[in-house]
């Protein structure tokens, strides 16, 4: 059989019935696409059983598979702006920089989001479904961990810590070190000692890019178990206490009003990149009084005190919006400090890429307004999509969270085209 009909998207060709398995190898890729972001760098699962490279490698060659066939069968697809902005980062890394990690992640980040953009509906759909279930299940894992812990802290001392590139993670002495990573600061909580959940992310920071955004996409998908999922994940993100996560749900309820005043297509991008230009000119000019504003919410509980992270925030925010204003085809290295989404994608992809990535969170909005349009008051979707507004403020204006890296820019493919398939059925449905 033709290497075409493995890939079919429709059940029928010519109105003959395709076998079966006749979708199987584009499935294959896009859910391996979806399990590659859990081998990430800074998603340490694979690190704690010492499998990392075998897993990627494992996961990058069916990818590579379906993604070279789509790149020869339908080249137009190349043409879409998140590959494109994949492309240029590449590009810009081989040219400026050339790290070997960093030149992996790009690749992969090209390969899988071709693979998304062009599998069927259905293999797209299961994809999905693993990314709701995987984030669920591991955000569960955290939460299991967070009470076992709470009633018997001794065990903390099993517990792993994160590691940094290139380090070995320590051995496994506890069933306990399975469930999670761990830190060893310790909050005040209704008058117990709490640790910070960050299941296996580098940093609970990291909770908005690996757990918010499935939570987003499970709400978006409205079915009873993509619910349930989604409202672990929420749990999970919310008693992480990230004040990442909290400035997420802020702005979700910031911009859930805002909407209501004007259209989601002007929030997104435009509204939101207005918000971002006046936070690094008001860092600039020592008009924001934000850590006066953290230090009196920390009299209600030291979890709320994040003048360090704030203070963090904005320095980067500045620093590396100076240096991508005069760096137009990119940094000699990206940014070592976080910041906004747009700043540090100029760093890493030049100004082209910033013109492609805020191509696509145009049509983004497009896609956002017509799906929430679409979805009934007080339903299931219409509050993912006001998550997915407060995250996707959070990361544009405050911190990019390793948006412009594979788990980022996947995350983002996956949310998009949920959106646009569903928005092609009902805009066609008869009535």
């Amino acid at each position: 059989m033709a290497t075409a009909e493995l890939l079919a998207i429709p059940h029928t060709q010519g109105g003959q019935s395709v076998p079966s398995y006749a979708i199987s190898v584009a499935t294959l890729g896009a859910v391996a696409a979806a399990l590659l972001m859990y081998v990430s760098s800074s998603f340490q699962l694979a690190d704690v059983f010492g499998v990392k490279r075998i897993a990627q490698v494992l996961l990058i060659l069916p990818i590579g598979a379906v993604a070279s066939y789509f790149m020869v069968s339908r080249p137009g697809q190349l043409a879409d702006p998140l590959i494109l902005f994949a492309l240029a980062k590449l590009g810009t890394e081989i040219s400026l920089r050339g790290r070997s990690s960093y030149l992996l992640d790009g690749t992969s980040a090209v390969l899988a989001l071709t693979v998304l953009g062009c599998v069927p509906a259905r293999s797209f759909d299961t994809a999905a479904r693993v990314v709701v279930a995987a984030s669920g299940i591991l955000a569960l894992m955290a939460l299991i961990q967070w009470v076992i812990l709470l009633y018997a802290p001794e065990l903390n001392a099993f517990v792993l810590s994160p590691v940094d590139e290139g380090e070995i993670q320590g051995s496994i002495r506890h069933p306990i070190a399975f469930l999670g990573l761990g830190l060893e600061h310790q909050y005040s909580l209704a008058g117990m000692s709490v640790g910070r959940m960050q299941s296996f992310a580098k940093e609970p920071s990291l909770n908005v890019l690996y757990f918010m955004f499935p939570a987003s996409l499970a709400f978006m998908r409205n079915s009873r178990a993509s619910f349930l999922w989604g409202g672990v994940m929420l749990i999970y993100c919310v008693l992480s206490l990230s004040g990442s996560v909290f400035l997420a749900c802020g702005f979700a309820g910031f911009w859930w009003v805002l909407s209501r005043l004007t259209s989601i297509r002007a929030a997104v991008p435009y509204g939101m990149l207005i918000t971002m230009a006046a936070y690094v000119l008001g860092l600039h000019s020592n008009a924001l009084s934000i850590l006066n504003a953290f230090d009196y919410l920390s009299q209600y509980g030291d979890f709320l005190s994040k003048g360090t992270s704030v203070t963090a925030r904005g320095h980067g925010a500045v620093i590396n919006t100076d240096a991508a204003l005069i760096s137009p085809f990119g940094g000699a290295t990206t940014a070592e400090l976080p910041g906004p989404w747009l700043s540090n994608s100029a760093l890493a992809a030049g100004w082209l890429g910033v013109l492609f990535l805020i191509w696509f969170l145009v049509k983004l909005g497009q896609e956002l307004e017509v799906f929430y349009a679409c979805s009934p008051r007080f339903s299931a979707r219409r509050f993912g999509c006001v998550l997915f507004l407060g995250v996707l403020a959070t990361v544009l204006v405050f911190n990019d969270y390793q948006m412009g890296n594979y788990v980022g820019l996947v995350l983002m493919a996956f949310i998009y085209r949920t959106m646009w398939l569903r928005n092609c059925d009902e805009t066609s449905a008869p009535g």
